[in-house]
């Protein structure tokens, strides 16, 4: 979608003396910043008129009261576009960096600091109440299957993969009865800005869902391999430095199931996406010794 068909589609379009293309991540949603009438930054967010209540539940759940003064993107305004072929959010532009481009300029505590903050907000937001009648025993085992079969089908595959597959095995039977939360759906620092304040911002919630909010763990590899402080600062902040004994062997399961994905996935996006996932891979085997250990050996336990 380019600016001229937004102008033309967006209601608010006339109210605005400037329109830009934001090209940068992963998201299937097209993304623009806006300039209004009083010169102020708006970020907006178009989606396929099929998301509208994909979108609507988003809107909902951003807007509760216990968010308020919580560092987040949320939108505040849902509306559908003029030709009724998309639907839009409008948020105020939060102005900062991505933190995963500037981490390393700061020192190891405030790194953690940082990481501690988001884990703070994540706690937040799981803590939203939520109607769903969804069970996740059932819903996340058939994702196990679904997960294991699609990667034993692929042509390509990890290095010990048999490692991966034999601990979620040994393993599957920890999700039941875990409870169910809202979910940011993408936790990582990839999904982080610092503020001009210094203080940490998540965004991107544009693959939310319902499940259990440990599981938001599973893209912690992500982080640590970029940060390690501040990886362990979002494990002991949404903790308050208070871990449960059965946090750590549910950690491994969830980033096992994510990693025996990984690579069916990858083979769309060519061979530097491929690479980047083996090594992630292994990197990932090296941290948990083969899974003869559950704790990663990056990890940095209450300061």
């Amino acid at each position: 979608m380019n600016i001229q068909k937004i102008k033309e589609i967006l209601p608010e379009s006339n109210q605005m003396i400037s329109i830009t293309l934001i090209q940068k991540g992963w998201s299937s949603d097209y993304k623009f910043k806006l300039i209004d009438e009083y010169i102020q930054s708006i970020l907006l967010r178009v989606s396929t008129i099929k998301e509208y209540d994909f979108k609507k539940y988003e809107y909902e759940v951003l807007n509760h009261p216990l968010l308020n003064d919580v560092n987040i993107i949320k939108p505040y305004k849902l509306g559908v576009t003029l030709d009724n072929q998309y639907c839009y959010t409008l948020s105020k532009w939060i102005e900062g960096q991505d933190l995963e481009e500037i981490i390393h300029e700061y020192p190891i505590d405030i790194q953690y600091r940082l990481g501690y903050e988001a884990g703070q907000i994540l706690r937040k937001i799981h803590s939203i109440e939520i109607e769903t009648d969804r069970i996740w025993d059932n819903t996340y085992q058939h994702k196990i299957d679904r997960k294991i079969e699609n990667a034993l089908q692929c042509p390509l595959q990890l290095n010990k993969i048999d490692k991966y597959i034999n601990y979620i095995n040994l393993n599957r039977h920890l999700i039941k009865n875990r409870p169910v939360s809202f979910q940011h759906g993408d936790f990582h620092i990839g999904n982080t800005l610092v503020n001009p304040n210094n203080n940490c911002v998540l965004i991107d919630f544009n693959r939310h869902d319902i499940g259990d909010p440990w599981e938001e763990f599973n893209r912690i590899p992500f982080s640590a391999r970029v940060s390690t402080a501040y990886a362990s600062g979002n494990i002991n902040g949404y903790f308050n430095d208070e871990i449960p004994d059965s946090f750590f062997p549910l950690l491994a399961l969830y980033i096992s199931v994510n990693q025996v994905s990984s690579l069916p996935w990858a083979i769309q996006f060519g061979e530097s996406e491929i690479n980047f996932t083996k090594a992630m891979s292994d990197q990932i085997l090296t941290w948990y010794s083969d899974f003869n250990t559950i704790i990663p050996n990056w990890y940095i336990p209450k300061k």
